[in-house]
């Protein structure tokens, strides 16, 4: 199949594009530097060769949350705008679009896991204008699936898993915020997901995909830390004493039934957590010798 990926140099879209080229896919990559998704004339100059693709997966997002705050017209460009640009491009030549959103959608505040027909009410910008682009690809081009995942992490991208190694080495005590819920999901394992399932994708629409299980931030850490063998000690703190410029939905948790019965689904986070893991200490130790 011939797959147009958009964020390709991405955490998430590298592992895209490496799992599509080893199932022998033809990939025809964009980044920032290719393709601007938020002009039309961009858009439609950088795709003009790719007009019998099979497939539009669109990975390109501005996702640094706290960012967001500032720069609100640059956050509803790329999330907004852009994918109403690439949908209308999709409709036009008659490509299914797959695009990801994310649990900042919701507010949080719900006791139970969010399904996809929960009312949308986003705290943030972030969250807002990837609501936006969500809104924008369901109204343009009826052949779309929209995945909203969360708390991802990848071996080519900045991430919890990352940040909180650094700091467990550097630091004798962390306080790890304990009240807000989510699921960590690893990029490799959507990667393989997303090459699975455009060979015969399910009904389109949107979908909740994240890992099975779900955690808080400081058990998340703590379970790191166990995995790292460090000693530091972490303590729990509430989302108010660790105040940033763009708020969080302390309820996180993503109903993934409607994916799972479509027959999709992905491992427990602990397994990934831990293969990831595994994984980054081995061409650690490579690189050393």
């Amino acid at each position: 199949m011939k797959i147009i990926i958009l964020g390709a140099t991405g955490m998430l879209g590298s592992d895209i594009v490496s799992s599509l080229k080893k199932s022998g896919h033809d990939c025809h990559s964009f980044n920032t530097s290719t393709i601007n998704i938020c002009d039309k004339i961009s858009v439609h100059t950088a795709l003009s060769t790719c007009t019998d693709a099979d497939f539009l997966i669109n990975c390109a997002a501005y996702t640094q949350v706290d960012l967001c705050e500032k720069e609100h017209s640059l956050a509803f460009s790329v999330n907004g705008t852009g994918p109403k640009n690439l949908a209308i491009w999709c409709r036009e030549h008659m490509i299914p679009i797959l695009h990801f959103s994310t649990d900042y959608v919701f507010d949080g505040e719900k006791k139970g896991p969010y399904v996809e027909t929960d009312l949308c009410s986003p705290l943030s910008i972030y969250g807002t204008s990837k609501w936006q682009g969500e809104q924008a690809i369901q109204s343009e081009w009826s052949q779309h699936l929209i995945f909203r995942v969360q708390w991802l992490y990848g071996q080519h991208g900045t991430h919890f898993i990352q940040t909180l190694q650094t700091l467990l080495k550097n630091r004798d005590t962390l306080c790890i915020v304990a009240d807000q819920k989510g699921s960590p999901t690893w990029t490799a394992d959507i990667a393989t997901l997303i090459t699975t399932l455009i060979a015969s994708p399910p009904s389109w629409g949107l979908y909740h995909l994240r890992s099975q299980g779900e955690t808080t931030w400081y058990d998340y850490a703590c379970f790191l830390k166990d995995i790292f063998d460090e000693t530091c000690t972490i303590s729990p703190q509430k989302t108010e004493e660790y105040p940033r410029p763009a708020k969080r939905p302390k309820n996180g948790i993503l109903s993934t039934d409607k994916a799972t019965r479509a027959g999709y689904s992905l491992p427990k986070w602990k397994d990934s957590v831990s293969a990831y893991v595994k994984m980054i200490y081995s061409r650690q130790k490579q690189k050393d010798r």
